[in-house]
């Protein structure tokens, strides 16, 4: 009778165990803010050294590629080496937000809170009778 080779699998280790081994140490907040009038502000803990740049605009691919190789080098040289891709934590559009807008916004949000306070909790189905 031949005996199997005994092997030792990594994947018997409880799933839990790796994820406390894996976490992450805290990250520091950073929060941007971005007026309607082109002011724009940074909040963040004191240690964080920070700088606001504004991309020259351009209307073409070949420009905006000039445009990113214009800031770069005009960048602060602590600065540069955080101006990478693989650096970029979150992106989004400027937009102008009327009033108008976050009335609309809250009264859709009303709509649906409605609309979820007549959704049956039960498996029965809700007739309407009228």
């Amino acid at each position: 009778m031949i005996d199997a080779p005994q092997t030792k699998c990594a994947a018997t280790a409880p799933l839990n165990s790796t994820r406390r081994e894996r976490q992450r140490p805290p990250r520091t907040q950073v929060l941007v803010v971005l007026h309607s009038d082109g002011y724009v502000q940074l909040f963040a803990p004191e240690q964080i050294d920070a700088h606001i740049a504004v991309m020259p605009s351009m209307n073409r691919p070949e420009g905006e590629r000039l445009a990113e190789d214009y800031l770069a080098i005009t960048l602060p040289r602590r600065f540069r080496q955080v101006y990478l891709p693989g650096n970029i934590r979150a992106t989004g559009l400027v937009e102008t937000i009327r009033p108008s807008d976050i009335a609309h916004r809250q009264l859709m949000q009303k709509m649906l809170s409605a609309i979820d306070s007549l959704t049956s909790t039960d498996e029965e189905e809700v007739s309407w009778t009228c």
